[in-house]
């Protein structure tokens, strides 16, 4: 989730109601602390989109161009997946694909 999306209100009872496990994460702060292993995860990542293992999932694309169009989406909180801005195009001029590695 994220905080770029906005912050949602939680509902301590509906936690317990449904009997749910809340968990944080401070990526951020590991990554600094344990830099030669971030370095390692992200290669393996990396590695896996190379090999089509995974690929990266994105419910909107934009341009460059269009950045401020992105950014209203997240204001609206309305997105629905990731949002990609594409800084770059493709060779064939493309700026809503993402390339492989």
């Amino acid at each position: 989730v994220g905080f770029v999306a906005g912050q949602k209100p939680i509902k301590p009872g509906l936690l317990l109601i449904k009997e749910a496990t809340v968990v944080g994460s401070l990526w951020g702060r590991w990554a600094r602390a344990n830099p030669i292993e971030f370095r390692n995860n992200m290669n393996e990542i990396l590695n896996f989109m190379a090999e089509g293992k995974i690929e990266p999932r994105a419910d909107n694309m934009f341009s460059f161009d269009d950045y401020v169009k992105a950014f209203e989406l997240f204001e609206q909180n309305s997105g629905r997946g990731n949002t990609v801005i594409c800084v770059k195009s493709d060779s064939a001029g493309n700026t809503n694909t993402i390339s492989k590695l």
